[in-house]
């Protein structure tokens, strides 16, 4: 397993300020890019 730093930098905070998402698509977009993730991952698993 291999690391690497995703420590973010403070000129994003401006960027995330402009997301026209509203605060429930946001929770939305995350849960579902988890379960991508989580479907991918079991996916590479079985090959």
């Amino acid at each position: 397993m291999s690391y690497f730093k995703i420590t973010p930098d403070p000129r994003i905070l401006r960027m995330l300020g402009e997301i026209p998402l509203k605060g429930w698509q946001c929770i939305a977009e995350l849960i579902d890019n988890s379960i991508d993730g989580m479907a991918a991952k079991d996916d590479n698993d079985g090959q």
